[in-house]
């Protein structure tokens, strides 16, 4: 017995997940991994991660933080190089993205409300 993992919604057309759709959105890159490739380090080296080193050069997490963008950033070239799959390429980007500009932001927020 199989399961559907749509969602109907009484009547009207059936309502899929946002994992389900993310999953298409992989599937359907496929073939695109140099266009990846290229917006990747364009936009991490160079416009996320130099603008959060920046951010964050005044904070106490400056160097933790340096590592893990630096870890994230050759994750993102392992994956790449190492013929990975789509949805890891893709994924292991928007971690990168979001680390690199979630990160400094917290840590301003928090540093302005400790004072």
């Amino acid at each position: 017995m199989t399961v559907s993992r749509i969602k109907t919604t009484g009547g009207t057309s059936p309502k899929r997940s946002i994992f389900d759709q993310y999953n298409d959105f992989c599937e359907r890159q496929k073939g695109k991994e140099f266009l990846w490739y290229s917006i990747a380090f364009i936009t991490l080296i160079g416009s996320i991660m130099p603008a959060s080193l920046m951010a964050m050069y005044f904070t106490p997490w400056f160097f933790p933080f340096v590592f893990v963008s630096m870890l994230l950033f050759f994750a993102n070239v392992i994956c790449v190089i190492g013929r990975a799959s789509m949805k890891t390429i893709i994924s292991v980007y928007f971690l990168t993205v979001a680390c690199n500009i979630l990160v400094p932001a917290l840590s301003h927020l928090i540093l302005t409300i400790i004072g």
